[in-house]
């Protein structure tokens, strides 16, 4: 088991040594290269959609949407928390 183990774990550094080379190139040739973290699914999502949405006015006023609802939401945490501390 630690042995596949092992090898799972040198595959994984193979596979990110190699997209971080692909990254390289891309920016040495000059193409747009985007980035999202592990496990960052929704972010990678988000990034999706707009690239989308350039194409899309139905997509890009659902994203417009979206963001305003997400700005309101904090502005609400922040003023509610604000409140309570009485910041």
């Amino acid at each position: 088991l630690s042995l596949l183990r092992f090898q799972i774990h040198l595959l994984f550094e193979f596979l990110c040594l190699i997209a971080i080379m692909d990254l390289s190139a891309q920016k040495i040739r000059k193409q747009p290269v985007a980035t999202v973290a592990v496990n960052g699914a929704k972010n990678a999502a988000l990034l999706a959609i707009e690239i989308l949405a350039v194409s899309d006015s139905a997509l890009s006023e659902k994203l417009k949407a979206s963001r305003r609802a997400a700005a309101e939401s904090v502005l609400k945490k922040d003023a509610e928390i604000s409140a309570k501390f009485h910041l």
